[in-house]
């Protein structure tokens, strides 16, 4: 099974959706499960999830519906916040991210709300908490 990291992974109860710089996470076929890590605790917890599908698209040809599920709160919808959010993840490394950039929308269903501490454990809440 494969291991999609996150650094900040909070998800909600149904259908969520992960940009990654790229092309890579692109080969995910519908119905494949994927597991869910935090990437910055050494944690055994994963979140077993199943893929919708994947969108294959320059991030700034993205529509605000295409994020509108995004694991990031803050960012639901919201392509200024969410290319800051990019800018951030990738802030220090060999090359900065860029709107002009392919990415790929990766959407996926949790069967609850969850999320990985960081101390590597795994929480589930009731929506709305």
């Amino acid at each position: 099974m494969r291991l999609m990291t996150f650094i900040d992974p909070t998800f909600h109860k149904g259908r969520n959706c992960t940009v990654r710089r790229g092309k890579f996470w692109s080969c995910l076929k519908r119905g494949e499960e994927i597991a869910l890590v935090r990437s910055l605790a050494n944690s055994k917890e994963r979140i077993v999830v199943k893929v919708e599908r994947t969108k294959v698209i320059r991030y700034r040809e993205l529509k605000a519906r295409d994020i509108k599920m995004s694991h990031i709160a803050r960012c639901r919808g919201k392509k200024k916040e969410l290319l800051e959010e990019m800018k951030g993840i990738h802030k220090g490394k060999e090359r900065p991210f860029s709107a002009n950039e392919t990415v790929t929308v990766v959407y996926f269903t949790v069967r609850y709300g969850a999320y990985i501490s960081p101390y590597g454990e795994l929480i589930h809440y009731k929506e709305g908490m």
